[in-house]
């Protein structure tokens, strides 16, 4: 009897499949497209054209692939990349998509991943069909929301800024370290409010590196890899703002950074990052998300989200 190709993995619903449970073969084809190499050696290196966020993006689309195939019964791991890539495979994808409520952003968002990943791992084998879907699909996307009708007035937004910087310089009811959460919110408003900055950007700016200070002031400074639609981003800060950092990088971040009950000699070793959480670790984009949600919520009873302010 032949060997059962099919892997046996619970169902429930219609599951997003974690790379280990990709078919062998899958998973070969995708180190493989990840791997660095010389003239002289194995590998293809094709998935590194892609920033870090943007490879674990086109994984999960491709695992929303295969967990569809696999919720139908119709992931043979025994199929190559592209034999499984059928237009009616994937017409059946879209439906599905579209019966379960995914608005029409993500349905062209999941093929152009269905895209992406086909041609870093079967180079060569993606068909015209495909692409004329995946065109199709962008002329249909429709915005389901406004998220900058969602913000409050600018002027309400800096008045709560203003106040956060105001309460950790002069309210002595508060710790210490409470006082530099409350600027380091304050701060974080108030660069939110003059770049627009996406999330991912916004999160991991770095002092010496993404957060320039020159000649004529605080510059936010990213090169093309490093932003979502690959457009360099290179913006002076208002000067209003430099004492603001100034505060920020001399007094509050270093609270930030101190471990308490540790001698100053035994703070977290600092990264660089500007955004400390609260006992001086990472803050990254959730946690910068949920924050700003937070602050937003109890100082003007509404929360804003980051994507709010982008441009």
């Amino acid at each position: 009897m032949a060997p059962e190709t099919r892997r046996e993995i619970p169902i429930q619903g219609f599951p997003c499949l974690a790379e280990a449970h990709w078919p062998d073969a899958d998973r070969a084809s995708w180190d493989n497209a990840r791997r660095r190499v010389g003239l002289l050696d194995d590998g293809s290196d094709q998935a590194l054209k892609w920033s870090p966020s943007t490879r674990s993006s086109m994984a999960r689309g491709y695992g929303a692939w295969l967990g569809f195939l696999l919720s139908r019964n119709l992931l043979d791991v025994g199929q190559g990349v592209a034999d499984r890539i059928t237009r009616e495979q994937v017409e059946a994808y879209v439906s599905a998509l579209r019966a379960k409520g995914y608005a029409s952003g993500t349905i062209h968002l999941r093929l152009v991943q269905l895209c992406g990943m086909q041609d870093v791992l079967a180079p060569g084998t993606r068909q015209e069909w495909l692409g004329r879907l995946r065109a199709k699909a962008r002329a249909a996307v429709r915005p389901t929301r406004d998220d900058r009708a969602r913000l409050p007035p600018v002027d309400r937004l800096v008045d709560l800024a203003l106040s956060l910087i105001d309460q950790a310089e002069h309210s002595d009811k508060r710790s210490l370290r409470l006082r530099a959460v409350a600027y380091r919110d304050g701060l974080m408003l108030m660069i939110l409010l003059a770049t627009g900055l996406r999330l991912g950007n916004f999160a991991s700016l770095r002092v010496g590196h993404s957060l320039v200070e020159r000649s004529d002031g605080w510059w936010v400074v990213f090169n093309a890899r490093e932003t979502k639609h690959r457009r360099p981003i290179d913006l002076p800060l208002p000067t209003e703002l430099t004492p603001m950092i100034a505060g920020y990088l001399g007094v509050w971040r270093p609270v930030l950074l101190q471990r308490p009950g540790k001698p100053k000699s035994g703070g977290s070793a600092d990264t660089g990052l500007l955004w400390l959480g609260r006992y001086g670790g990472a803050f990254g984009r959730k946690k910068v998300a949920k924050r700003i949600g937070e602050v937003t919520r109890r100082g003007l009873g509404c929360a804003s989200i980051p994507i709010c302010f982008a441009s």
